[in-house]
């Protein structure tokens, strides 16, 4: 039997495609993260969430 694992740990390691559980999984583990997070950029991508505006942090974003 095979099994697929995935790092949703480490930043800089790709983990490839998530299904949705674990792509959620991941977005709360790496909200904070910088936006070259690679965790970070798959979970979003997996739900579908847009990036334009920069980090998820929930405080808004100023300057603009």
């Amino acid at each position: 039997m095979r099994s697929l694992i995935s790092n949703i740990g480490d930043c800089f390691a790709d983990p490839g495609e998530l299904p949705q559980g674990q792509a959620q999984r991941a977005l709360d583990i790496h909200t904070l993260c910088s936006p070259r997070c690679l965790v970070l950029q798959r979970a979003k991508r997996a739900l579908g969430v847009d990036d334009r505006d920069g980090p998820l942090t929930g405080a808004p974003q100023g300057g603009r």
